[in-house]
């Protein structure tokens, strides 16, 4: 596996679509590579929780910065104190209720999108 890793590392050099390149892998070789010897990817919600979960002892690595652009945010920050001082932030603003009374206005733009998009279709089936 080492060996078929090395090749997918090299045939896909890092460029501006970075991010997609894991899940190209991913698809290739499974749900679990090795890119090097310190480096482990899970393309799994169990693999996500096991080392992103609470209480766990894994930090981020420095490649989340890259994705932050000068302003840290939610995805990239690796200080769990701060990332859990935002993430209790957004769950207040992310209820039930306040995503429900949202909806309207988000289809309102969606369509108002899709209009842009393709003004010759006058609707859109579920929206």
């Amino acid at each position: 596996m080492s060996r078929e890793i090395r090749y997918v590392r090299h045939a896909y050099p890092m460029t501006s679509n970075a991010g997609l390149k894991p899940w190209l892998n991913c698809i290739l070789l499974g749900p679990v590579i090795r890119y090097t010897p310190n480096t482990v990817m899970w393309n799994n919600t169990t693999g996500l929780r096991d080392i992103y979960g609470v209480r766990r002892k894994v930090h981020k690595t420095s490649n989340y910065r890259f994705l932050d652009q000068g302003v840290a945010n939610i995805l990239t920050l690796s200080n769990k104190d701060v990332h859990a001082s935002r993430r209790r932030l957004l769950n207040s603003r992310f209820t039930d209720k306040t995503l429900k009374e949202f909806k309207p206005r988000l289809l309102y733009h969606v369509q108002k999108l899709c209009n842009a998009l393709n003004p010759s279709q006058t609707s859109y089936s579920g929206l």
